[in-house]
């Protein structure tokens, strides 16, 4: 084989590994991401909850008049 080619089917692994070494990297940052941001919107959904039980609660009282 000339070795020009092989200089070229060896640059063409490397980077070929290096591209799907770097996208795993990626994936994993990703997930670690996403579990951060699903925290934080669970806790938001709570805090939601909450108020719309106040809301639920003072509307009420309106109705009946015990305000």
């Amino acid at each position: 084989m000339d070795a020009g080619l092989v200089s070229i089917i060896v640059a063409i692994i490397g980077g070929v590994a290096l591209i799907l070494s770097s996208l795993s990297g990626f994936r994993k940052e990703n997930q670690k991401d996403h579990a951060v941001v699903t925290f934080h919107l669970e806790n938001l959904s709570k805090s939601v909850e909450k108020v719309s039980d106040k809301i639920d609660t003072h509307i009420t009282d309106h109705a009946k008049g015990v305000m």
